[in-house]
């Protein structure tokens, strides 16, 4: 098929939106664009064709790592040929992986066909997969301007941030509207699938316990676990607090609009879409996250200002209150805090990564 860019990526969220973005941008422009994922980022088919590859578990308890590697390497060789048919069935011009161990058998199949190739990583340190592939390809796209793992590719780094929605992208132009000393305070807390449970633990004790006069300020709109759903909305039943408690947000953008603060995780996609809409945050990095990634992206925007890291051992009620004392009161620390936000931005992420792909196309394998 003429014209056909293939995206390789893992089945997460955070893999696979960026590459949406990516698709839309290069459908834009004239390509057919095929993604390549397990079965996961099938439910994210919007628009453009996805091609399933094998992707087995990769156990890490003791006594099953030997068993889950063999498992996995099983796993990827039977989807290397999966990927290097969709290859020559479609012929494309060029494949870009968006890590993931899914993201492994197109970008190696790829390069096997001497097509060009390219990695796009969206956190502050190179994740596994995109380290084993990073040797074999010619551009590696960062979203921070010192990515870990990345030393001995400097040659391939090109910085062009982290695609997010362009109804996100929206929100950064409205400025920051601060809450003023006895207004309403919006608190947005989107915990992901992985923070919701330690979030619904911990916030609502720390806001009901806060001081009537802040208290009664609140207005709450927080994510959480479907099977959390029940025990978090009761957690604030007789706190007075208004409150929206939901396991997923469909308008994303209006939330962001409205909210003079949000706390959250530390995953890529947050941090993208923090930083495009210019609002100032609590994070929580997820201790458990690969490599420590999670708290690798919060520091950068920690020592920016930009946000209030604590780390997952110090997230208690009691700290959080503290911060929520601290900051509800203080509008000057507020707005720093989103000047500071929206300035480590990167509206364009898409553009640039569309560009970058194109610039690939013109110099060949």
């Amino acid at each position: 098929m003429a014209k056909t860019i293939i995206l390789s990526s893992g089945g997460t969220g955070g893999h696979v939106f960026p590459a949406l973005s990516l698709a839309a941008e290069l459908h834009a422009h004239g390509y057919h664009v095929v993604i390549m994922t397990d079965h996961r980022g099938q439910a994210f088919q919007q628009a453009v064709g996805v091609m399933k590859v094998i992707s087995l578990p990769v156990w890490r308890g003791k006594g099953y790592a030997r068993l889950g590697s063999i498992l996995l390497f099983l796993g990827l060789t039977v989807s290397f040929f999966v990927a290097l048919g969709h290859m020559l069935r479609f012929r494309p011009l060029a494949v870009i992986g968006f890590g993931g161990y899914p993201s492994l058998p197109a970008v190696l199949a790829g390069k096997v066909m001497c097509l060009p190739t390219a990695l796009h990583e969206q956190n502050a340190v190179l994740g596994r997969a995109n380290r084993l592939l990073a040797r074999f390809v010619k551009r590696i796209a960062v979203s921070y301007q010192n990515v870990k793992f990345t030393e001995a590719f400097q040659d391939k780094v090109i910085l062009t941030g982290n695609p997010v929605r362009k109804s996100i992208i929206a929100v950064r132009g409205t400025p920051y509207q601060s809450p003023g000393p006895e207004g309403p305070f919006r608190v947005l807390i989107i915990g992901g699938s992985q923070g919701a449970r330690i979030f619904s633990s911990v916030i609502p004790k720390a806001l009901c316990e806060l001081p009537q006069e802040l208290r009664q300020r609140l207005v709450v709109d927080q994510q959480c676990r479907k099977e959390l759903l029940y025990i978090t909305t009761e957690a604030y039943r007789q706190s007075g607090i208004s409150v929206d408690v939901r396991p997923f947000f469909e308008d994303m953008d209006r939330y962001l609009r409205e909210a003079h603060l949000v706390i959250g995780r530390a995953g890529a996609s947050t941090i993208a879409e923090l930083t495009a809409s210019g609002r100032p945050a609590i994070l929580v990095p997820f201790a458990a996250a690969a490599d420590n990634h999670q708290q690798a992206n919060a520091a950068v925007l920690g020592e920016s200002g930009a946000a209030l890291v604590v780390l997952e051992r110090d997230f208690n009620a009691a700290n959080l209150q503290k911060i929520l004392v601290k900051i509800m009161g203080k509008d000057k620390i507020l707005k720093t805090m989103a000047q500071k936000m929206y300035s480590l931005g990167q509206p364009d992420a898409t553009v640039k990564l569309a560009q970058m792909v194109r610039d690939l196309l013109s110099e060949g394998p």
